[in-house]
């Protein structure tokens, strides 16, 4: 295992530095590809490592890649994809290490993975996905046998979705015929925006206990409000009965607190009259502003009666 680790790192780098590789789209594919192979094979994931690094070979070919992608392979249970492999290095004629990593996957998967043949209908080029392999008209690709989605693309015309059933060593002939490839549907008209609605309001009018602790708290501050006049006179008249510098000042203080708690009580009161207005003392009423919503558009809309 760890010789299998080492060599997939070995070919990480290789494909990044062998100057015999593509440039460009491809191999930055592949890279990105190497790299999630790397971290699936090192956490033990081996049918993602597998997938990946098949994958990276697809984009940029690799003899390196190839072998450690196979290598994946005969560690997971995917059939479909160790037969796809075995096949890939056949065509390439490989031989020894190559070779052998073959025959282990032939010898495996061989009497397991199911086959699927794609006949496209006259005139057209089509191909198929199957399970992230893709299957060129007229050509077989391997799958895992069981329930598989095959996706039919074909240039200008729509996708075809069909689910097969592929058994054991099986082979399925897929032959969609030119009016299931359909030519593509037009879009459908935008969504034209729809009118501001107004948004249903909340039960207008705020709760009578609201009004009757700002009434309680006014007729607190005018009751102190008269207590502090009271005390005012009474510091007026300990000054003319006895005129001096501290009773002017006790009646200079006494008369600054009354006025500043006739001041609060007249907010007091102000306040308590506007929250008054605002109060459902029973009965519904109709909310004088309302929240108008449409697409783009926040709104606020009311009567003035």
């Amino acid at each position: 295992m760890a010789r299998l680790r080492a060599l997939f790192y070995a070919a990480l780098c290789g494909v990044l530095f062998v100057p015999s590789l593509a440039w460009g789209e491809d191999v930055a594919a592949a890279r990105v590809d190497y790299a999630e192979g790397a971290a699936a094979y090192d956490r033990g994931d081996y049918p993602v490592a597998a997938a990946r690094l098949a994958r990276a070979d697809e984009h940029a070919p690799n003899a390196r890649a190839l072998q450690l992608a196979m290598a994946a392979a005969l560690l997971s249970p995917n059939a479909g994809l160790g037969m796809d492999l075995a096949e890939r290095a056949e065509r390439r004629a490989v031989d020894g290490s190559l070779s052998a990593l073959a025959a282990k996957l032939r010898r495996r998967f061989g009497a397991e993975a199911g086959r699927i043949h794609l006949t496209c209908p006259a005139g057209v080029a089509c191909r198929a996905t199957v399970e992230e392999r893709t299957i060129p008209g007229g050509t077989t690709g391997f799958v895992n046998p069981g329930p598989v989605l095959a996706r039919v693309d074909a240039e200008g015309r729509t996708t075809l979705t069909i689910r097969v059933n592929v058994g054991r060593g099986a082979t399925l002939e897929l032959a969609p015929t030119a009016a299931d490839l359909t030519s593509p549907q037009t879009a459908p008209p935008s969504p034209t925006p729809e009118a501001p609605r107004l948004a249903p309001a909340p039960p207008a009018g705020l709760s009578p206990i609201v009004v009757a602790t700002a009434a309680g708290l006014s007729a607190v501050a005018i009751g102190t409000s008269v207590a502090l006049t009271a005390v005012v006179k009474s510091r007026h008249d300990e000054f003319v009965a006895q005129p001096s510098r501290a009773t002017s000042d006790s009646g200079s203080d006494a008369q600054t607190a009354a006025r500043v708690a006739w001041g609060a009580s007249g907010v007091l009161a102000a306040t308590t009259v506007v929250l008054a207005f605002f109060t459902n003392f029973g009965g519904a009423r109709e909310s004088p502003v309302a929240l108008g919503v449409a697409p783009g558009q926040l709104m606020v809309t009311g009567t003035f009666r």
